[in-house]
């Protein structure tokens, strides 16, 4: 809701834009929401290669949290574009339950 009251003000390609779907997205990785996290920093990250370049800290920034999360955020993409029963989305499902019982086993 604030980001649809910021484009109004602002527009929808202003820096200002960018970094509230970069917070929005940063919190939706936070609760687990990773088809929203995806949509949400790809507008960021559209936004900010647009604007200010790749090379440029918050388009860096968002590349960062966009690659540590990759797997998760590939199991959305698989899922999406693939398909459940497709390989690549079982692969990548099977490589991130290998991840949380390593995380897991990690805990104390």
């Amino acid at each position: 809701k604030a980001v649809a009251i910021r484009m109004k003000i602002f527009g929808e390609n202003q820096i200002d834009i960018g970094r509230s779907y970069y917070n929005i997205g940063y919190n939706q990785l936070k609760k687990g929401d990773y088809d929203g996290a995806l949509v949400s920093l790809e507008k960021a990250k559209a936004i900010f290669t647009r604007e200010l370049g790749e090379e440029h800290e918050l388009t860096v920034k968002t590349n960062l949290h966009m690659n540590v999360h990759m797997p998760l955020l590939q199991k959305v993409i698989y899922n999406r574009e693939l398909g459940a029963e497709h390989p690549r989305t079982v692969q990548t499902n099977g490589y991130i339950d290998i991840c949380q019982q390593c995380k897991d086993m990690n805990r104390p």
